[in-house]
């Protein structure tokens, strides 16, 4: 059953958005739809793009003309998602076989909002290096403390995404729409498997490569999107750093 719109936002990923779409691909009879935002690429992008989407109907590309970031791009795609689940995947990432097969039986149980995974954390040619392995339970109160949903290992319903603004920052939004999401659903529950089913591509590009400029936009999260006073913003960043050395253990692959 075709039951998940996958979302990618797109810049300048032209060397690995082919790989990212095969992997969705070989599991495609779960999908219902791929949606592209293209935020403005350089034109070896966009060329990649539109063959793409001449030669795979279950692509479709919104291509912008301004390049505005990742939150516009994620909040766009959402809104327009079609199916039941939705699924986040970076560009340069790429899922394992069956990701969704198996993220899509966890949600037999009503409280569940999401399903995410372990994941390979990758050279810029894929080849893993560490293992992070998932909490298998998440609730709101955790997740003040650390965001613990990788996004493109994240598969969550469409319905209550769209119920909810999603921040249009250019970092940290993924962590904001958790944050925003679970305070609209504060019974429900994120699950993590503790399979890996993601491979994510540490590369000098990787908007996330680096940890301590995230943590600073971790103060605009909590004051602007939560509405946080200052001094508890600031206590909530501490946490976030607190727990990056307490809880970020990572397993070291045999290469």
């Amino acid at each position: 059953m075709n039951s998940v719109s996958v979302l990618i936002p797109c810049y300048n990923a032209h060397k690995y958005i082919e790989e990212a779409i095969a992997s969705i691909l070989l599991q495609k009879e779960h999908v219902g739809e791929i949606l592209i935002y293209d935020d403005a690429s350089h034109v070896e992008t966009t060329d990649v793009l539109k063959q793409i989407e001449r030669s795979e109907p279950l692509v479709k590309v919104h291509y912008a003309t301004k390049n505005s970031g990742a939150g516009i791009a994620r909040a766009f795609l959402i809104s327009n998602a079609k199916y039941p689940f939705c699924a986040f995947l970076d560009a340069d990432d790429v899922w394992l076989p069956n990701k969704l097969e198996i993220q899509l039986k966890a949600f037999s149980m009503p409280d569940v909002l999401v399903c995410f995974s372990s994941y390979f954390i990758c050279d810029s040619d894929l080849k893993p290096n560490f293992l992070k392995t998932a909490t298998p339970r998440v609730k709101r109160r955790a997740l003040l403390f650390a965001n613990r949903i990788p996004t493109s290992a994240a598969l969550f319903r469409t319905d209550s995404a769209q119920s909810v603004a999603f921040p249009e920052l250019r970092r940290r939004q993924d962590y904001a729409f958790w944050l925003k999401l679970f305070h609209k659903y504060p019974s429900a529950v994120a699950v993590g498997l503790q399979e890996p089913l993601m491979k994510y591509r540490k590369h000098a590009g990787s908007l996330s490569s680096s940890r301590w400029q995230n943590l600073r936009y971790n103060y605009q999260v909590f004051r602007s999107e939560l509405g946080f006073n200052p001094i508890t913003s600031m206590f909530f960043v501490g946490a976030n750093i607190f727990n990056r050395f307490l809880n970020n253990k990572v397993t070291k692959l045999d290469r």
